[in-house]
C-alpha cells in the first residue's frame, strides 16, 4: 500500500492544479488533498511506521522530521 498526500503551497497552486486537471488526476490516484500551508514543513500528519519509505519533497527533508525515528 502506497500512501500519497499532496500539500499544495498556496490556494493559488491548488488552483492551478484543478485548472489543468492534475488535481482530478491525483485524487483519482487515492491522494488526500491536504490544506495549502506549513503542515509538513514543520513535521505535521502522516508519521511512516518503522522501516517504511516515505519519499516527501518540501524544504526540511531530513532524517527523523517526518517524526518517526525508523522510517527511510
Amino acid at each position: 500500500m502506497v500512501e500519497f498526500a499532496v500539500a499544495p503551497g498556496s490556494r493559488e497552486v491548488l488552483n492551478m492544479l484543478a485548472e489543468n486537471g492534475a488535481l482530478a488526476d491525483m485524487i483519482s490516484a487515492g491522494a488526500r488533498i491536504l490544506e495549502s500551508g506549513c503542515g509538513p514543513c514543520i513535521g505535521l500528519g502522516f508519521s511512516p511506521g518503522d522501516g517504511v519509505v516515505s519519499l516527501r519533497t518540501f524544504n526540511r527533508n531530513f532524517p527523523g522530521r517526518s517524526g518517526t525515528r525508523g522510517d527511510r
